[in-house]
């Protein structure tokens, strides 16, 4: 979209001054909200890798990342009489 036509766009709806930097802001911020993960916003915002994702949007991203990944960790719990789970990842039960 050409900056000109944003910004009479943006003045017919009292939005005045408004960046596309904002608008994409504002359309990644209730995506995040709802849970959607850095892979769909990457595509959302047509980023060529995730970590560009990361890098511009991370301060929407939740701080308690690593409490809901050890959640979902302990509620699927490894079998400690596998052989093949005797590695580092396995539980000792």
């Amino acid at each position: 979209m050409h900056r000109s036509r944003l910004d009479g766009a943006a003045r017919t709806a009292g939005l005045e001054g408004v960046t596309p930097h904002e608008l994409r802001h504002a359309a990644a911020s209730p995506a995040v909200s709802r849970g959607a993960s850095v892979l769909a916003m990457q595509r959302m915002l047509g980023h060529a890798k995730p970590s560009a994702t990361l890098n511009f949007y991370s301060d929407l991203f939740d701080d308690d990342v690593a409490a809901r990944l050890d959640a979902a960790r302990t509620s699927f719990p490894l079998r400690t009489n596998c052989v093949r789970n005797r590695g580092p990842w396995a539980r000792v039960s």
